[in-house]
């Protein structure tokens, strides 16, 4: 997916893979700003705050609107706000504590024909983008085990990594892959290396994650739901990474 070179659009969710969230266009500026004024409103339809990036793809604009019991996926006219179609997809009512308090969604990946989002019982969903219409979902974790996703996934070379949130403080993020291609199957664990420095666009300084939120490779505290932990402060529990291959339809 080449986001970085193409300002017209918005294709994922922090817009490039540097993360930094930057539009290079030009026609608003600190001059024109102010001039600015509501063209249209879109109501998703569900209640509380959404979190949702939209995502912008040769003029349709693609969204989120998620509450307790429903993940929904809109397709919009970003010149006109018109609805195109909308997918929802029910979440079961036994969910855990965590998804009820907090039952966001961050928004959706494109990947070629489709658009790709995770949902509050812990799946992976493809849809057709022109339709809606279902093509694919995978299970990455166990709803019943208090794990969740909430985050917008991201595609590099064909590849969908998504992360997984709960159970425990507010959530974990682990991480995994899916490929559109079938094949094989795999698991793996890991943690981030406290003080890791990520990738950064030349000339600017590259981020850090700090190491109060680095892993251990001890189960979480009583407070985050296990019974032993090694570490004194509450750090994000061990992160997991999978590779499981999933059909093209």
């Amino acid at each position: 997916m080449n986001a970085g070179s193409d300002g017209a659009n918005w294709l994922m969710y922090n817009r490039t893979y540097s993360g930094w969230r930057f539009s290079p266009l030009e026609q608003i500026n600190t001059g024109n700003v102010k001039k600015l004024v509501p063209k249209w409103i879109f109501a998703g339809g569900t209640l509380g705050d959404q979190q949702t990036t939209p995502i912008v793809n040769d003029g349709i604009m693609f969204t989120t609107s998620t509450a307790l019991g429903v993940n929904r996926v809109q397709a919009i006219n970003a010149a006109t706000g018109e609805l195109l179609w909308k997918r929802d997809r029910r979440i079961p009512e036994d969910v855990g504590a965590l998804v009820r308090l907090i039952p966001h969604n961050r928004g959706v990946a494109l990947s070629k024909d489709k658009v790709i989002f995770g949902t509050l019982d812990a799946y992976l969903v493809a849809l057709e983008a022109k339709t809606g219409k279902p093509v694919w979902e995978t299970k990455i974790a166990d709803y019943a085990e208090g794990y969740f996703v909430s985050q917008a996934p991201m595609v590099v070379k064909g590849k969908v990594i998504v992360g997984i949130s709960g159970p425990g403080e507010m959530g974990p993020r682990g991480a995994g892959t899916r490929s559109p291609r079938p094949g094989s199957q795999g698991a793996r664990r890991g943690r981030p290396t406290r003080g890791r420095s990520a990738a950064a666009p030349s000339g600017m300084p590259a981020p850090t994650i700090p190491p109060r939120i680095s892993c251990t490779s001890a189960p979480a505290t009583p407070r985050r739901g296990s019974p032993t932990c090694a570490a004194a402060t509450i750090c994000t529990p061990c992160r997991r990474s999978r590779s499981i291959s999933i059909p093209e339809s």
